[in-house]
């Protein structure tokens, strides 16, 4: 079983139907550049879904504590998680060079670099700011950062402020 499987079983509420080839091709005509291979692969297999809030636990202090609320996909249910849409949210954004592919529970957005020199990589932009942390190289090494692990609860930005 793999690392995405693992993480459908345990985390996923609510998975999007998988699209077929020709409406990824429709998809990236519209964002005017083509997906890693391995993303691409993802949205035929998973197509993204919404999902119970596992720990998004990064290698590295500067990677924010977050929790994964979305993924993106392809004729989503819901239009505030449709991927060929999402490239909208950012401005000056065309042909795509990065793709915003979900959004976490702090509001923050998982952006995928689209770019020659990343292409693949995902970060994340926190919210309200324009701060960019990365946080795995493909989407596959992003599944294996979502935990359900007790042991970053007191690292929540919320327990910091207690009195």
């Amino acid at each position: 079983m793999s690392t995405i499987d693992e993480i459908y079983i345990k985390h996923n509420n609510k998975r999007f139907s998988l699209p077929d080839e020709s409406s990824v091709d429709m998809m990236e005509t519209r964002i005017g550049n083509i997906l890693p291979q391995s993303y691409r692969r993802f949205l035929l297999d998973y197509n993204g879904g919404f999902f119970d809030e596992p720990n998004i636990v990064s290698i590295g202090s500067t990677s924010p504590y977050d929790k994964l609320t979305c993924l993106y996909g392809i004729g989503a249910t819901h239009i505030c998680a449709e991927l060929e849409k999402s490239i909208d949210i950012l401005d000056d954004n065309y042909p795509a060079v990065v793709l915003p592919i979900g959004d976490t529970l702090m509001g923050s957005l998982i952006i995928m670099m689209l770019d020659e020199e990343y292409s693949g990589q995902i970060v994340v932009k926190k919210a309200y700011k324009t701060e960019y942390n990365f946080l795995a190289k493909d989407i596959l090494n992003f599944f294996s950062l979502l935990k359900n692990d007790e042991r970053h609860r007191s690292a929540q930005p919320h327990d910091e402020l207690r009195v």
